[in-house]
């Protein structure tokens, strides 16, 4: 094997000292900047207005909603078997570990942070053989690890379970809508309770809601996704061309241009604003969504670990400088991408500096720069990333895919069997009100006749009508497990006024027929 090697003269070797370094590190750093910048602009530019435009797709949101169920139902389960097994262990070894053990206070910290809800569970569970656990196995270290797994796993137990009733929250609401887009009466129904800030509760009313979600708000967002549309146009257009001087075909720099010439500065101001609002948006969009496995990655409704907030953090720093450089570069600004010395150099790259990227590949970068963005936009519009990971057998919503169908299918049956249980719930609580207030109201009548009662009555009948006084009633029709497809009776939907004022849907069936049977199922 040979080994090439180069060799300078010494009068010819160049002397690297602080400067030069600072500048490698510059260009270095704007090159990776700059390719990172377009291939998350690129993704945020497609995803963006076609995100607003399947919003308007009731049918798309619904199944789309019903895949993600299935799969956070999953992830839920997965946490709950993990942090489970965890409570199970730190449990056992906290019922053999005497009081004087040495390593007894750190067992009882670790105590402290397991979820309450879960106790009971583990207790269920005692019955795997634990033999592998042992007092003379226990040290520091060990119980250190097993702290670090709990803090992880209740973590994403508490995550999961944050998603998995958010993400009911929105498949309910669309079912909703679909149930109120032919209402005659033009007044949103909501199947179940719904949770309103008080502030907001006579602003936003059933009439407000129906208007808005069943009329208004697909063409809002469809009007929006075509403005975001051909602003994403524009944006390819000039990326595509904002290297090339003579003629100017940057639409952007011509923008700029003719306000200049014009001596219109608010139109400098505001086309300058909404260029570089619309590019960060497009880029940190792509962040917020990147996930890789279950390690980084950003959760809504404060749900993200510390080390994913860091990870996000370190890609915004790393995206703005190249991001600002990116913009000068599109209105013809920086003097080193438009080779132009007669341009006025603006305070950004007098701080900054210019969009310099490595000598090695800056002959080449007019070429390859413009050609990457427009393949991320194709690859992104034909859903290229998408197909590639449901192929590998990462789970990709694709609906012409047999798989995707039987995810959708699985998350309709879950949310379904939630939704059946909340409205139980519901009418339990309703029930338990409406035999509450008779009593409260005629307890004046009863203490008027107490002593008319108590004579005419024997001591066992008394006893017989305090116990029965006691007894909460139950409606048959409205806890029974058959399908209406077996009495072969339709579906019935009454309306009832909440506390609140609000108008809920409950559905029940007739009471003619057969029996009720498995009412007894749910204990």
């Amino acid at each position: 094997m040979s080994c090439p090697f180069l060799s300078f003269k010494p009068s010819s070797t160049p002397c690297l000292t602080g400067s030069h370094l600072k500048v490698i590190c510059i260009t270095a750093s704007n090159t990776w900047g700059l390719f990172l910048l377009v291939l998350l602009e690129g993704y945020g530019l497609v995803e963006i207005p076609r995100r607003l435009w399947n919003t308007t797709k009731r049918g798309y949101m619904l199944n789309f909603l019903y895949f993600k169920a299935s799969k956070v139902s999953a992830e839920r389960c997965e946490a709950e078997e993990r942090i489970d097994d965890l409570m199970e262990e730190i449990t056992h070894i906290s019922n053999t570990t005497p009081a004087n053990h040495p390593t007894r206070s750190y067992i009882d910290l670790i105590l402290e942070k397991l979820p309450d809800e879960r106790k009971s569970v583990t207790q269920l569970r005692r019955s795997r053989d634990d033999a592998h656990f042992s007092i003379d196995g226990i040290s520091v270290k060990g119980l250190a690890k097993l702290h670090k797994q709990i803090i992880r796993g209740i973590h994403m137990y508490r995550r999961t379970q944050c998603q998995w009733n958010m993400l009911l929250e929105q498949v309910f609401h669309w079912e909703d809508i679909a149930a109120n887009e032919n209402s005659r009466e033009k007044i949103f129904k909501t199947s179940l309770k719904p949770t309103r800030i008080p502030l907001f509760k006579s602003i936003r009313t059933p009439k407000i809601e129906w208007y808005w979600y069943c009329m208004l708000r697909n063409w809002v967002y469809r009007t929006l996704c075509v403005v975001l549309s051909v602003f994403s146009a524009i944006v390819v257009w000039s990326e595509l061309t904002f290297f090339t001087q003579k003629p100017t075909l940057s639409l952007f720099a011509l923008f700029i241009s003719s306000a200049k010439n014009n001596y219109n500065y608010i139109a400098i101001e505001v086309i300058s604003t909404a260029t570089i609002a619309y590019l960060c948006v497009c880029a940190y969009y792509t962040v917020f969504r990147i996930r890789i496995l279950n390690y980084y990655y950003l959760a809504p409704h404060h749900q993200t670990n510390e080390y994913s907030l860091i990870f996000c953090g370190m890609l915004l720093c790393r995206l703005t400088p190249p991001l600002c450089l990116n913009f000068l570069g599109l209105i013809h600004l920086d003097s080193h991408v438009t080779k132009n010395s007669n341009i006025e150099e603006t305070s950004y790259t007098k701080i900054m500096g210019h969009m310099d990227v490595i000598p090695i590949i800056s002959d080449g970068f007019n070429i390859y720069f413009p050609i990457l963005i427009f393949f991320v936009c194709l690859a992104t519009y034909f859903n290229i990333c998408s197909r590639i990971l449901h192929f590998i057998g990462f789970e990709q919503f694709i609906g012409d895919d047999e798989m995707t169908s039987d995810l959708i299918e699985e998350g309709r049956e879950l949310v379904k069997r939630e939704k059946n249980r909340r409205q139980r719930l519901e009418n339990k609580e309703l029930r338990r009100r409406q035999t509450a207030r008779p009593v409260s109201g005629a307890s004046t009548r009863r203490s008027g006749t107490r002593d008319i009662s108590m004579t005419s009555s024997s001591p066992e009948e008394n006893s017989r009508i305090e116990l029965l006084k006691d007894v909460e009633p139950i409606d048959y029709t409205e806890e029974r497990t058959h399908s209406p497809e077996d009495f072969g009776r339709p579906l019935h939907h009454e309306e009832y006024t909440g506390e609140d004022g609000n108008t809920y849907l409950r559905s029940s069936w007739s009471r003619i027929g057969r029996p009720p049977a498995g009412i007894f199922d749910d204990v």
